[in-house]
């Protein structure tokens, strides 16, 4: 099997990364709702009917907080992996190009 061109090894990994930064970018957007209403949350914990589920009043002023940094957290992470698995997804479109030096195709890496 060919390393560069059309039909492969870097045309089957390029594929790859086109799926997985789809599901990454659906991820990010789960996530974007989700720090929504946790903001929504940290400003009325009775909204959602939580405060029960959270414990008293005073174990969910606490936990706010935390679920807020995790939540954010999680959105960093994402958005990190989002931007290598960019790169990497420009990357191997030149090589499945089949000339990575090519400079119309290079500049699309920077």
């Amino acid at each position: 099997m060919r390393a560069l061109g059309p039909g492969s090894v870097s045309s089957f990994l390029k594929i790859i990364l086109d799926v997985v930064y789809v599901a990454l970018s659906v991820t990010a957007v789960v996530i974007a709702l989700g720090l929504a209403g946790v903001l929504v949350f940290t400003v009325d914990p009775d909204i959602f009917g939580l405060r029960g589920a959270l414990g008293s009043a005073s174990e969910a002023v606490t936990k706010r907080p935390l679920l807020l940094g995790e939540t954010l957290a999680a959105a960093l992470y994402i958005a990190g992996v989002l931007v290598i698995v960019n790169r990497l997804r420009k990357i191997f479109a030149t090589l499945t190009a089949g000339d990575p030096f090519d400079r119309k195709t290079s500049a699309a890496c920077a």
